[in-house]
């Protein structure tokens, strides 16, 4: 419900339920995530250019920004936020329904329904988060604003440590009964996510907020935004994060795949080292604030893009094969050397992400007046994630179709790269010549980020 102004007793009401809607989101979107659709894209057998265009479909969705804006002038943040997140979980059970497709021998089918979900579900994402800080701010007082958000976070945290233990196990137990067991598996646990998401959106729904967050929707945003379009250090930001985030697509949104189809690690085993990586990601947040401010947000995010480079030098020298000794105390018979890889890979693609995140706000703030920061906000997040989402996805499908109808020519004709990569482009040398046509794209992305202005 929307009001002039909210009592106390209506704000610590509005926020129960904002703790429950983060707990059921929480679960929700650990069920449905990239993560989980990652694995049933590969068991389904999907074209590999559906990884990286559901990666893109992730940047693109920010196009539906406008419409969070829009409809938060009418309903209010809370209800905005409820309604698209009801249709966003209804998007998730149109993805998670390509399982069906797929199990009966409709690949094409079921990229359809994979990524037309997605672009729902990312879209709608965008959209109802809008407003979702000034949400936020409306429920709370400024001295227990802090302490609502981390009582939150560390809520957010136990729940999903639990079910991914949870997942872990299911995975691990149904991948030895075979690839459909598997599907099928993924496919409930996309329907409890789903379910999940429905409870979380009724939550927010009974989010009380006063009328401010509305009025302050219909403000008009071209006049701020023109205003930050003059500013050449806001200029020079946007086309740096635009060149950062393009590294980023190109290097760290092809671990997932490269991992489960180069490496052939466990279903299992895939979920429990991307939790870690989370938990890395979290480790990381102190240290990466710690040096922003030490050396500058500037030059602490070109330190963060700097792992782009690593990743691909990862993947270029890492062996494919792996003897080292006895790994029958392992669940699944996985090679505790394999785990090392997989473990150095997320600790290389946490610490980048840490790094460009938090510095990245730093930055934001210290270049952006106070009176300009949210009109700026949603205008980055726009253009950012649009030019982004769809020149990344362009180009990574370039990108895999050189690889195809070009490689084996490459390889055939420099003796260095048949050398390197050998006779035939299967398994870990294709997606070896991938990040091999792909570094001078992220040297460039690089040069591009450079040109952020110090301040």
């Amino acid at each position: 419900m929307i009001y002039p102004s909210l009592t106390d007793a209506q704000m610590k009401r509005s926020q129960k339920f904002f703790i429950g809607f983060n707990l059921l989101n929480g679960i929700g979107y650990m069920c449905v995530g990239n993560m989980v659709m990652d694995l049933l894209a590969v068991r389904l057998q999907l074209p590999d250019a559906v990884f990286t265009t559901l990666a893109a479909l992730f940047n693109i969705g920010c196009i539906w920004l406008p419409l969070g804006k829009i409809a938060t002038e009418k309903w209010g943040a809370a209800r905005t936020q409820s309604n698209f997140w009801l249709l966003r979980n209804f998007a998730s059970i149109i993805m998670g329904s390509c399982a069906i497709w797929g199990y009966f021998g409709h690949p094409y089918i079921a990229c359809a329904f994979l990524l037309g979900g997605a672009f729902i579900f990312y879209g709608c994402r965008s959209a109802g988060g809008v407003m979702s800080t000034a949400l936020v701010g409306n429920i709370t007082r400024p001295e227990d604003r802090g302490k609502l958000l981390a009582f939150a976070s560390m809520a957010h945290n136990i729940v999903t440590a639990v079910l991914m233990i949870a997942l872990t196990a299911v995975l691990g137990c149904v991948e030895h009964l075979g690839n459909g067991a598997a599907i099928w598996a993924l496919f409930g646990i996309i329907l409890f996510g789903a379910f999940c998401g429905i409870l979380s959106a009724i939550c927010l729904r009974n989010i009380d907020e006063s009328d401010a967050i509305r009025q302050a929707a219909k403000k008009p945003l071209i006049a701020d935004a023109w205003v930050c379009l003059k500013n050449d250090a806001f200029r020079r930001m946007v086309i740096a994060e635009f060149c950062g985030s393009m590294a980023m697509a190109l290097t760290v949104g092809l671990n997932n795949l490269v991992l489960k189809r180069g490496l052939n690690i466990p279903d299992s085993w895939f979920l429990a080292l991307s939790f870690l990586g989370s938990f890395l990601s979290v480790a990381l947040a102190r240290p990466a604030s710690i040096l922003g401010d030490k050396i500058g947000p500037r030059k602490a995010i070109l330190f963060g893009y700097c792992f782009s480079f690593l990743v691909i030098l990862f993947w270029m020298v890492i062996p494919t094969q792996y003897h080292w000794y006895p790994v029958a105390f392992i669940p699944g018979g996985i090679s505790p050397g394999i785990v090392c890889v997989a473990f150095t890979l997320f600790l290389l693609t946490s610490s980048m992400s840490m790094f460009c995140g938090i510095c990245h706000g730093q930055y934001f703030l210290k270049c952006i007046p106070v009176e300009h920061q949210p009109s700026a906000a949603t205008l980055m997040m726009f253009i950012n994630g649009v030019l982004t989402g769809f020149i990344s996805g362009g180009l990574t499908w370039v990108l895999w179709w050189l690889c195809d109808h070009f490689g084996p020519w490459l390889v055939a004709h420099w003796q260095l790269l048949y050398r390197f990569l050998g006779p035939d482009l299967v398994g870990m040398a294709r997606y070896r010549l991938f990040f091999l046509l792909a570094l001078p794209f992220v040297l460039i992305a690089f040069i591009g980020a450079w040109r952020r202005k110090e301040v």
